[in-house]
This record gives structure tokens, C-alpha cells and sequence, in this order.
């Protein structure tokens, strides 16, 4: 899979950003199941512009609900291994219905579990998608997790075009 290269950031920043959604969410994230990189890893100028997929989840969770979570998980660790090992991308885990998380249902207008990817610049956010066929495609294996890398894909590359 091809990586986000330093040109990938350079000309996104020189381009500007357009915003997908409205305002951001909050920095708490209350019982977030994280996959980061090694902190480690060497310093690059284009740290400034980092992504995040989330899935949302409420209290209840059933069988269905579990599926989505572990296909969108496959397919952004197996798609964007090397963007994850740079922490240029990270994978969060977030119950939308804790009194601590309740502000991301407010920003991103949830009410059921979803996947949204997220563009953070110098740490804020900058434009956002919600990942609406998941739903559709979860009892098509295949089709759901070409859709996730393909939309994650597509967002993160957006200000190529």
C-alpha cells in the first residue's frame, strides 16, 4: 500500500484544507482502544498532519455491531500498516454513550455506531467523514473492507486532486 509521503503533506497544507464536517471533537476519549507506532520513531516534518479512524460504539453492543469493529480494524491495519507504524494514522475505539465521550455524539451527529475518519493539523481538527455504508456492506466481507481502505484511502489523499 502506497504511504502518505512528506509531498502528500506538503501539498495538502499548501492547498489548504476543506473541512468534511462541522466542528471537532473533543481531547478526551474516555476507554479508547488505541493502535499507535513506536514513539520512537524518527521525527519528520509532516507530524503536523495526522488522521484518525474512529469507531463509535454505544452500550449495547451485538454480534453485528462486533463484526463492523473487527473489519473496519482489519482492513485499516492491514491497508495502512505503514501509516499506523508512522503515527501518521491511528485506530480508537470510543463508546459514544460514556458521559465523557458524550460531546463526540454531539459533534459528529451520532446516534448509532459508526466509523468516522478524522484529519487533525498541529493537533486540531480539520475536516471529517463518516463512514455511512458500513451498515450495508458488513454481511460482504470483501466489499466492506475495500470500502474502508478506499474511503480512508481517498480522504487522506483528497487535496492530491
Amino acid at each position: 500500500m502506497k504511504r502518505i509521503t512528506l509531498m502528500v503533506a506538503a501539498v495538502s497544507v499548501l492547498m489548504g484544507m476543506s473541512a468534511y464536517g462541522q466542528s471537532g471533537p473533543p481531547d478526551i476519549i474516555k476507554d479508547s482502544t488505541v493502535v499507535d507506532a513506536d514513539t520512537s520513531a524518527a521525527v519528520t516534518p509532516c507530524e503536523d498532519i495526522t488522521f484518525t479512524v474512529y469507531y463509535f460504539h454505544g452500550n449495547k453492543r451485538c454480534m453485528t455491531c462486533r463484526k463492523i469493529e473487527a473489519l473496519a480494524r482489519q482492513s485499516i491495519e492491514e491497508g495502512f500498516a505503514d501509516d499506523l507504524a508512522d503515527s501518521v494514522l491511528t485506530w480508537r475505539v470510543v463508546n459514544f454513550e460514556d458521559d465523557e465521550n458524550a460531546s463526540f455524539a454531539k459533534a459528529y451527529k451520532l446516534f448509532t455506531q459508526t466509523l468516522i475518519v478524522s484529519r487533525q493539523i498541529d493537533g486540531k481538527e480539520a475536516g471529517w467523514i463518516n463512514l455511512d455504508q458500513i451498515w450495508q456492506l458488513v454481511h460482504d466481507e470483501d466489499d466492506f473492507l475495500a470500502y474502508v481502505h478506499d474511503e480512508v484511502m481517498a480522504f487522506m489523499q483528497a487535496e492530491l486532486e
